[in-house]
């Protein structure tokens, strides 16, 4: 994306504005201020409880802009840790992909 930004000659930068919600925004504060301690782990869960392809956002599901699930949320998702947290050392997943079993990473 970076490249292809160049190339055209314009700007292009990640929109990762969960990290600017109030809430996220509280729990780093009170990370922080050591009210809970300090963290060790954490563990995550994004789940998808509706269709992931959907009037409104099927773009975002479209292979050919390179766009799915692991790219948007999980981006996103790893972001607000990361906000949260000061950082991430380490990742392991696990993605489940219903009717097709599961792949660790």
């Amino acid at each position: 994306m970076a490249e292809a930004a160049r190339v055209a000659g314009v700007a292009a930068m990640p929109g990762l504005q969960g990290r600017e919600t109030p809430w996220v925004l509280h729990v780093k504060e009170l990370i922080d201020s050591g009210y809970v301690g300090r963290p060790l782990s954490a563990n995550a869960q994004l789940l998808m409880p509706s269709p992931y392809m959907r009037a409104g956002v099927l773009w975002a599901a479209q292979r050919s802009n390179g766009n799915h699930i692991l790219s948007i949320q999980t981006a996103h998702s790893l972001d607000i840790l990361s906000t949260c947290l000061g950082g991430i050392e380490d990742v392991s997943a696990r993605l489940r992909n219903p009717g097709q079993g599961v792949a660790s990473a």
